[in-house]
């Protein structure tokens, strides 16, 4: 789990899986995108999201409701996916997006800053342009990537 903000963090299904780590990282409130988990007195909604498909405008919507909802209550947020890449970085971006009013390309390298792994899906990519009613190709990404210093210097 790595945190993108000191209210939002980004994960992987393990993550949501350990209460005593969502309990330490004070998670009050869980956007889940590949297995429905409960713990009690956390917050959760499940959406059914496969990665590697294009990815329906409600859906994308519904995850971002849950997340500024919660921010309003002022609920620790943690998204996750499987493994925290594709599904997860998308929905954090889409949050930061429209939370903060926030360009994607700023809400991205937020999210890469903290977490190198992440990468949406070229397919979630372009759901993602939709929503916002961007229209940038997925190679620019790479290039924006270059603009971040080493992940293996993380600080």
């Amino acid at each position: 789990m790595d945190f993108v903000r000191p209210w939002l963090a980004i994960g992987k299904y393990r993550d949501t899986k350990d209460l005593a780590l969502l309990r330490a990282e004070g998670v009050s409130a869980m956007l889940l995108l590949a297995r429905d988990v409960q713990h009690e007195g956390i917050r959760s909604r499940y959406l059914d999201v496969d990665d590697g498909v294009e990815l329906p405008l409600a859906l994308l919507a519904q995850g971002v409701y849950f997340v500024s909802a919660a921010r309003r209550r002022r609920d620790t947020v943690l998204v996750a996916c499987g493994a925290g890449i594709s599904r997860a970085t998308t929905y954090t971006v889409a949050s930061l997006c429209m939370i903060e009013g926030i360009s994607i390309k700023r809400a991205l390298l937020d999210v890469k800053r903290q977490r190198p792994i992440a990468m949406p899906h070229v397919k979630l990519w372009r759901s993602l342009c939709e929503f916002l009613g961007e229209d940038i190709p997925y190679r620019t990404l790479y290039g924006w990537f270059e603009e971040l210093p080493d992940p293996r210097y993380k600080t």
